[in-house]
């Protein structure tokens, strides 16, 4: 059993050394890359923002110019007393972001043609326009639009948010990794020591019969299964990783962490903070949202219709009307008036004018007062919660930042202090100074410093996913 265990310990000591010297090194970009693609939650928030960017061009398509431009009813009637032939083509138009302004033409036209006489006529031509000045309409056109635009700005965040959720689940894994490593050192190690227990008990002549034989040689045994187990673990970690990565498992692999600067929550601006930004755009699109319920609204409507008509036998006639006309709302009364001036006729202008009531239910419209009141109050009251939650994030962060820092620096100055021994236990190895049991423990002091290091490193990137995922990323 002895030699097998030795056996076995020479072969995983020279594949440590072997996979630690001759370690595959990947960069960090490309193995996240290819963990990224992996995602479908990812490619699904991607398909999301697509169809919020295709809603919003369509909305905005809708808000643009229109126009509509008919033959009208067309008819063409012949005899032997000759033609009559009549059509009324007309152009429509709407300028939604010029005060809903809609501007339509007709003209109806009559042609008679008989042997002796050809007749034109238009009768009923006119020009017509309205424009609504004050509209709470038009300030629902434009919530319809901005909120699609939110749409399309928090589809945004959710591909970045869960892009940054990506890299801390990869950067988690890749601890994990580390983390086995370690482990497998330190079982290594525990080999190692209960080896050299039993060597020192076999020196001391002890018998395999003896109970402290036995009892040693468990030990040995049980070292050698939790090594074992490590390593398994480590291998099992490492192939499911690199699937995800999308590369081929290696024997050992390495990655090119950067040391990136740990972010400083202080320096993000408050109003970024997602609770509070979030809590300031309801308010203000509620707030937006009570404005369109207006008691007043204006609009005007102007016009010229005109008649002419003219034939080979007779003269030309011509006469037209011009209008104008407005119309207010005022909560609950609507007034409008219009005028008419004829031209070229015997008729005389004309002034309406109307007035209607429509008394509200005031019980109610103090309900609704009440009611936006008290939803004024609550958004009041959330975005307090909402600072209230930040200052606590930053204390919490603050501190955190501190310990992460402390603990990277007092791993850096391991690394350091184990490397310059390290080096100098190989050299005297090489030169039968010492004998391998203590090499290897300087061999694994150094590895541990190594990557205890690089964990250090991997725990200041997910700090500064943390950080970054609670302010909004415009």
């Amino acid at each position: 059993m002895k030699k097998i265990v030795k056996y076995a310990l020479v072969l995983s000591f020279l594949f440590l050394v072997s996979s630690f010297a001759f370690a595959e090194n990947f960069s960090y970009s490309q193995l996240l890359s290819g963990y990224c693609n992996s995602d479908v939650q990812l490619e699904e928030l991607s398909l999301s923002l697509s169809q919020s960017e295709l809603s919003l061009h369509k909305l905005l398509l809708n808000d643009d110019m229109t126009w509509t431009l008919s033959t009208g009813s067309t008819s063409i009637g012949v005899d032997s007393s000759g033609v009559d032939f009549s059509t009324a083509p007309s152009l429509s138009m709407t300028f939604p972001t010029a005060s809903n302004t809609k501007v339509k033409v007709t003209s109806p036209i009559t042609l008679n043609q008989t042997d002796s006489n050809v007749k034109f006529s238009l009768n009923g031509a006119s020009i017509d326009v309205s424009t609504d000045f004050v509209n709470p309409k038009d300030e629902t056109t434009a919530i319809s639009i901005e909120k699609a635009e939110r749409s399309v700005l928090e589809a945004e965040r959710k591909v970045s948010a869960r892009e940054l959720s990506v890299e801390k689940a990869f950067l988690n894994e890749l601890k994990t990794l580390y983390n086995g490593k370690l482990s497998v050192y330190e079982a290594e190690q525990n080999v190692f020591s209960a080896q050299s227990s039993l060597d020192v008990l076999v020196a001391q002549g002890y018998e395999k019969t003896s109970l402290k034989y036995k009892k040693a040689d468990m030990s040995l045994q049980s070292a050698q299964h939790k090594y074992d187990q490590a390593v398994y673990s480590y291998n099992s970690n490492l192939t499911l990783f690199c699937n995800k990565c999308g590369i081929p498992i290696p024997e050992d692999f390495s990655v090119d962490l950067p040391d990136v600067k740990l972010a400083n929550i202080s320096d993000y601006p408050k109003e970024s903070y997602s609770a509070i930004e979030s809590a300031s755009w309801n308010s203000y699109m509620n707030e937006r949202n009570r404005s369109t319920n207006s008691d007043f609204s204006l609009s005007s409507n102007e016009g010229v219709s005109f008649n002419t008509s003219s034939g080979s036998n007779t003269n030309t006639k011509f006469s037209a009307t011009i209008s104008v006309g407005v119309s207010a709302v005022i909560k609950d009364l609507t007034a409008s008036a219009s005028l008419d001036i004829p031209i070229n006729s015997d008729k005389k202008p004309t002034l309406r004018m109307s007035l209607s009531w429509s008394p509200s239910n005031k019980e109610l419209d103090t309900v609704t007062d009440l009611t936006n009141a008290n939803a004024i109050k609550q958004e009041e009251f959330t975005r307090r919660e909402a600072e209230s939650k930040y200052e606590d994030d930053v204390a919490t962060y603050n501190s955190k930042r501190d310990n992460i820092l402390w603990e990277y620096d007092r791993n850096v100055e391991e690394l350091k202090m184990y490397s310059e021994y390290y080096d100098e236990i190989e050299k005297w190895y090489n030169q039968g100074l010492v004998n391998r049991s203590e090499y290897q423990q300087a061999k694994n002091s150094y590895e541990d410093a190594y990557y205890a290091v690089a964990v250090s490193k991997i725990e200041k990137m997910i700090y500064n996913i943390d950080v970054k995922s609670l302010f909004i990323n415009n």
